[in-house]
């Protein structure tokens, strides 16, 4: 009898600490998936700023405005025999 009551005691003692672990490591994979995501959603919204810092400090200026290409057509080239106009 006092064997089998100290078996029962220490399942007891082990389910209990089982469960205790068990919902900390659900509590812990919760806070790892969260803070994964929160980087993801936070490096994805300073892509942006860090692209603009980069071409600023580096000097890469990609032309995102409308170019005037009448400036180019009004050069006068005296090697070219013909002259082609666009409308």
């Amino acid at each position: 009898k006092t064997e089998r009551g100290r078996i029962v005691r220490e399942r007891r003692i082990f389910l209990k600490e089982y469960d205790q672990f068990v919902q900390e490591q659900k509590y812990g994979s919760f806070m790892i998936v969260t803070g994964i995501a929160l980087f993801i959603v936070g490096s994805w919204s300073l892509i942006v700023p860090f692209y603009k810092l980069i071409c600023e400090k580096y000097g890469y200026s990609p032309k995102t405005h409308k170019t005037d290409y009448n400036v180019i057509q009004n050069k006068q080239d005296i090697m070219k025999k013909w002259r082609v106009h666009f409308k």
